[in-house]
């Protein structure tokens, strides 16, 4: 699935809980970041009692600022341009590691 801001990821959502979550950290000049929507969808994951999902951000932006509050979310960062090969990759280790997480 697929959304093209905050509310019809929470729309999403609420239909079928994601497996995975990749977001472009820019989403629009009035929409929350990349990070925020990750964050908002770990919220409703709580209120849900539901597990965090891996969740992959993908940005231009390579500021140690945005680094440091990947880090500290748990989310990876990929940098644009990112090559087919390397998110696939990325993506498979993800879901993998959230498997063993789970037990």
């Amino acid at each position: 699935r697929s959304a093209r801001n905050l509310t019809e990821a929470l729309q999403c959502v609420s239909q079928q809980w994601p497996d995975l979550v990749v977001s472009d950290f820019h989403l629009g000049d009035r929409e929350p970041d990349g990070l925020e929507l990750i964050e908002a969808l770990r919220k409703q994951a709580d209120q849900r009692g539901q597990g965090h999902p891996p969740a992959v951000l993908m940005t231009g932006d390579v500021s140690p600022q945005l680094e440091s509050r990947a880090r500290e979310a748990g989310v990876a960062i990929l940098h644009k341009p990112v090559r087919p090969q390397v998110l696939r990759t990325s993506l498979v280790e993800l879901i993998t590691r959230a498997r063993q997480a789970q037990g």
